[in-house]
């Protein structure tokens, strides 16, 4: 039976959760996931673990934090000032933003203090340090 290599066309289901249990990503119901393994696009401990599967088959993996959404980088916490952000929307503590950046990416920041007229927020995705498990 083949197994799933680099190049590969591949489809398949998937639910992705926190180590307690939270659900925080899966396939749509009855719509597998259609991807190309090695092309980089999800998260290198998920390739990792599809690598070498064969169709019909499934397993459990526990992604660690590098192979997942990394870890914290302290660099990431930044200081904006408040006028940067959307007209009408106050940015409190806790609420999350996306903003472009000059090269046109796009970066979800979570505030975490307000500090006078500057914002600091965190450009560290959400998940960052956690071990994720993933059904594949």
């Amino acid at each position: 039976m083949a197994r799933a290599r680099l190049g590969d066309r591949i489809a398949l289901k998937y639910r992705v959760t926190r180590m307690d249990g939270e659900v925080v990503d899966a396939s749509p119901e009855g719509a597998p996931l259609e991807m190309v393994l090695g092309d980089n696009k999800y998260l290198p401990g998920f390739e990792a673990a599809v690598a070498g599967m064969a169709p019909g088959e499934s397993k459990e993996v526990v992604i660690p934090p590098e192979e997942a959404f990394g870890v914290f980088d302290p660099e990431l916490i930044l200081e904006i000032s408040a006028e940067h952000f959307p007209e009408g929307s106050a940015p409190g503590v806790g609420r999350r933003f996306i903003m472009e950046t000059e090269d046109g990416q796009q970066s979800l920041l979570t505030v975490v203090a307000l500090e006078g007229d500057q914002v600091v927020v965190d450009a560290n995705h959400p998940l960052v340090g956690e071990a994720l498990r993933v059904e594949v």
